[in-house]
């Protein structure tokens, strides 16, 4: 049964962006990134996502109001079976791969502690080109 927490979400790219990447292991890291955020952030929260070209890459943010991180190491976030504070049932392996995925495109993910807000999670990927037609993006269930 779905709960509904008034999480409001806002989007904001700046550029059409590609990237030669495998489709659906791109999509799966970010989709990742963007349900953790839902996830953990307050009942009637918000969770920002941006993307922009940034030098000869994409750097996108995901941000969310969670609480912070409540002193954990931001960058011990991504290794496999590590959870924050919040635990979710889960087995901590989200991030892992979702890291994983990233560094195969030759990019990179980073965690920030905004405390007492929320955190914020950053990936940047290698841009190929702009384009001028948006890209048909799946549903995140």
């Amino acid at each position: 049964a779905r709960i509904d927490r008034g999480i409001k979400i806002r989007i904001a790219i700046d550029h059409v962006l590609a990237t030669e990447a495998d489709q659906n292991l791109l999509e799966s890291a970010v989709s990742n990134l963007i349900q953790n955020a839902i996830k953990f952030t307050r009942p009637a929260g918000l969770v920002q996502v941006r993307a922009a070209r940034v030098d000869t890459g994409t750097w996108i943010e995901i941000e969310d109001e969670c609480g912070g991180l409540g002193g954990q190491n931001p960058e011990r976030l991504c290794d496999a079976f590590v959870q924050g504070e919040a635990r979710s049932g889960g087995m901590g392996l989200g991030l892992a791969i979702t890291r994983q995925a990233i560094e195969a495109h030759g990019g990179f993910v980073r965690a920030h502690d905004n405390s007492p807000t929320g955190c914020v999670f950053a990936v940047w990927t290698l841009v190929v080109h702009e384009c001028d037609t948006i890209p048909r993006l799946r549903a995140i269930p």
